[in-house]
């Protein structure tokens, strides 16, 4: 089960969470539908240091 949490508990509604839920639902059938190769946690970590260079890019 995948947990999701969007602002102040005290904001979060009934309506929100269902929302929530079902677009985590969604992204689930979707990608069991796409072939990928296994996840290769050292290639990730070799690849931060670029990724933290992109999000300082400004489009």
């Amino acid at each position: 089960m995948v947990q999701f949490r969007q602002g102040a508990e005290d904001h979060n509604s009934e309506k929100q969470i269902v929302n929530s839920n079902a677009w985590v639902q969604t992204v689930i059938n979707i990608g069991s539908k796409i072939e990928a190769k296994k996840f290769d946690e050292k290639k990730l970590k070799s690849f931060l240091p670029e990724m933290r260079q992109m999000t300082k890019m400004q489009t």
